[in-house]
């Protein structure tokens, strides 16, 4: 279960350009596996297809979970859906929002606020970190929005995400955001399981 990489190159000139003439595709050829190997890691022990299924009658789209994450809280009304699990804690937030309001960068993070006072005001995003990238899923590209926050109520807070699937419908996205907290301790490998989570976005339910 590894991946080697050979170079055959006459010269550090020819070196230099078989690496910039295929650097894509050697970085997905290992980011592939890597993903790979975090997929098997998160659902060796299987699913939890009651959850996936609660979150598909509230919101009408869902996504795999391991077997330990439980509800937090949901609004069937307003289409919102809390989940996630004890220390270290790694929480994912799906919820609907309006297409028109993610289009643009700056904009995107004003209305990420928004949706987050209405949903789950106690989080609050930090002004240090914002990033945004477009990237494929699929054979489409999506937004994904990156950045720190703070959660006073549990005197906890870190990195998170937030990955923008266009439903296909009109003006209309579902976003799922990822939470990281595990103070003084590396997070990047717990943020990048809720992202393994999350890229599973589908529609419909799994029974």
């Amino acid at each position: 279960h590894q991946l080697f990489l050979i170079i055959n190159a006459h010269d550090a000139v020819e070196f230099e350009n078989i690496l910039r003439n295929n650097s894509e595709w050697i970085l997905d050829e290992f980011h592939t596996l890597f993903e790979k190997k975090v997929s098997n890691e998160v659902f060796k022990h299987g699913k939890n297809l009651e959850l996936s299924n609660k979150i598909f009658q509230i919101i009408g789209h869902s996504i795999d979970l391991q077997p330990d994450f439980k509800l937090i809280k949901a609004d069937s009304l307003n289409s919102f859906v809390w989940v996630g699990r004890g220390f270290p804690y790694r929480w994912l937030l799906l919820h609907r929002s309006i297409k028109d309001n993610y289009l643009d960068f700056h904009a995107a993070w004003d209305h990420l606020k928004k949706d987050y006072a209405k949903h789950m005001p106690e989080i609050k995003i930090s002004s240090y970190y914002k990033t945004n990238e477009n990237v494929l899923y699929g054979k489409n590209k999506i937004q994904i929005m990156r950045g720190l926050y703070e959660h006073p109520e549990s005197y906890s807070g870190g990195p998170f995400f937030v990955y923008i699937f266009d439903t296909g419908q009109m003006n209309e996205v579902i976003l799922i955001s990822g939470f990281v907290s595990y103070p003084g301790h590396e997070k990047l490998l717990l943020l990048k399981q809720l992202e393994i989570m999350a890229k599973t976005f589908y529609k419909g339910d799994q029974i």
